[in-house]
């Protein structure tokens, strides 16, 4: 039998494992057939894995068929041991080895990989399985690193370079681990993941000499009863949730945008904005100064950055955003570095998740830190932020310092006393209501034409409106809009608002009908 012998540099005076590869196809076996289905819900696992921040010169050691080459598809690394105890998995890896670096194609790949269990069938798969249902069940799942072409060509790339050496690697012999660590530190390199997933369980003293590979960024998956624990063994644990919010903020994880909707609003999803600002940027200005009034949180600072406003009236019916205004306020008062302001403001919304998410059920603190990153990235990048360049920061920490941004609970379609005491301070040079209508008109048509009256109070002739309005109510992204001097069209075509109108009177009958019976029984008490 030939033997292939793949050996490493190492220290002088050492020497490292030389792994010993069989590339001989036995035609029988009584080692288990190769592993087709897992238990463990793989892309949670590797999503948690490629969560952590990535080494230079990262090593992989893995035991598991199903999991490793998927791993290494998303997370790159100069060098990888996969390991199997199972020697018809290795006679497959070691055909992987030879295939994929002269076919560059993945669908010619998977044509000869079909063709190759089909070949061996009885040898490669269980009783049960055919080829078809084998390639299937390799190539079906997403996370697979053969479910996509640039997947493929990130491990490909990997067997390319000599980077994959399939190993009978012992993590129980002292030895090895020492010429491991020895081997990678003389050529700078730390060991990234270490997933014990299907290796040998190892006792106390093993584990312990096996952290010899351990940096504190090193990540270990290991088997619990759970499925698989990700870690980093060496790293410290979070104390308090400022310390969880820096070790998270580290990482990188998925989330579902959905779990955000609500409060508090920290981005408004309305569509066209860049075109709405450019509007506004052209527009006259009055040398005195104007007056402005808004909704939904990061517009108004955009706006406020690129006006001269000489009073602003930033207004929310929400508690959340009451309290998020409050902390705003005195953190931009008392903070002169944009950047420093930033840092402080993503890690008080994660600390304090539970007064300014209050609705927050299915994210838990991994999609929280993500979403911030995205949030945080967004005002730091976009073109119009006023918080992009330290001029617009400047802009808006000065009108709070000198007491010109006014925070207030204000409801566009009941407060009339607040919205009359608002009319007479002055010409309003801005107003900003986002889709409040649609909501007015469809939820509180009651005060709908009252909205209308306390709107047509604030215009003057060249007073800014923008809002925005969707195609259908409550359908698809609303639109932002601009208007000049007078309130644009709220309404929506007759078809799509009688069955909402509708709906709402029904509504508002039965709450009558409870109220009056609440009244009747509250009477029948107090009589008797």
């Amino acid at each position: 039998m030939s033997v292939k012998t793949i050996s490493e540099s190492a220290p002088a005076k050492r020497q490292c494992i030389a792994p010993t590869l069989s590339e001989s196809h036995p035609t029988t076996s009584s080692e288990r057939p190769i592993s087709l289905t897992e238990t463990l819900p793989f892309p949670e696992v590797i999503d948690s894995i490629c969560s952590y921040p990535l080494p230079k010169k990262g090593i992989y050691i893995g035991f598991s068929f199903l999991m490793d080459l998927n791993v290494l598809a998303r997370r790159p690394v100069e060098k990888a041991y996969l390991c199997s105890n199972n020697l018809r998995e290795t006679t497959l890896y070691l055909w992987i080895q030879q295939m994929i670096v002269n076919t560059p194609s993945r669908q010619d790949f998977l044509i000869a990989l079909e063709d190759e269990l089909a070949s061996k069938e009885t040898y490669y798969l269980e009783v049960g399985y055919s080829v078809r249902e084998a390639i299937d069940l390799l190539t079906a799942p997403q996370y697979s690193w053969l479910h996509t072409d640039e997947a493929y060509a990130a491990v490909r790339s990997l067997y390319q370079k000599g980077g994959i050496i399939h190993s009978p690697l012992n993590l129980k012999d002292q030895e090895t681990i020492e010429n491991l660590a020895q081997a990678a530190h003389a050529n700078g390199q730390v060991f990234d993941v270490i997933s014990l997933h299907r290796a040998e369980t190892l006792t106390e003293s093993e584990y312990k000499t096996l952290t010899q590979l351990f940096t504190p960024d090193t990540i270990l998956a290991t088997p619990s009863p759970y499925g698989l624990d990700v870690t980093q063994p060496k790293a410290p644990i979070p104390q308090t949730r400022s310390e969880l919010f820096h070790a998270l903020n580290r990482r990188s994880f998925r989330y579902n945008p959905s779990d955000f909707h609500g409060h508090p609003f920290l981005l408004t999803t309305e569509d066209g904005h860049p075109g709405i600002f450019r509007q506004i940027d052209r527009m006259p200005q009055s040398s005195e100064g104007g007056l402005y009034l808004g909704f939904a949180f990061e517009f108004n600072y955009h706006i406020l950055a690129r006006r001269n406003i000489k009073k602003a009236y930033i207004c929310d019916i929400a508690p959340s955003m009451t309290a998020l205004y409050t902390w705003v306020q005195t953190a931009v008062t008392n903070t002169l570095s944009r950047e420093t302001f930033m840092a402080q403001f993503q890690e008080e919304l994660f600390v304090n998740k539970d007064i300014y998410f209050p609705d927050l059920d299915l994210a838990g603190d991994n999609e929280l830190s993500a979403y911030l990153k995205d949030v945080f990235n967004h005002y730091a990048t976009f073109e119009f932020s006023w918080l992009k360049d330290d001029a617009s920061y400047r802009c808006v920490r000065d009108l709070y310092r000198n007491g010109k941004i006014v925070h207030m609970r204000l409801n566009l379609a009941q407060d009339t006393d607040r919205i009359r005491t608002l009319a007479t301070e002055g010409t309003f040079d801005v107003v900003y209501i986002s889709n409040i209508t649609e909501w007015v008109r469809f939820k509180d048509h009651d005060h709908y034409g009252q909205m209308v009256e306390h709107l047509e109070s604030l215009v003057s002739e060249n007073t800014i409106l923008v809002d925005s309005k969707r195609a259908k109510p409550f359908i698809g992204r609303a639109v932002s809009r601009l208007t000049v001097g007078n309130l644009p069209d709220f309404t929506f075509d007759r078809l799509d608002e009688i069955p909402l109108l509708d709906k709402y009177r029904r509504s508002q009958a039965r709450r009558a009908g409870r109220y009056r019976g609440r009244v009747g029984r509250q009477l029948h008490l107090l009589r008797n």
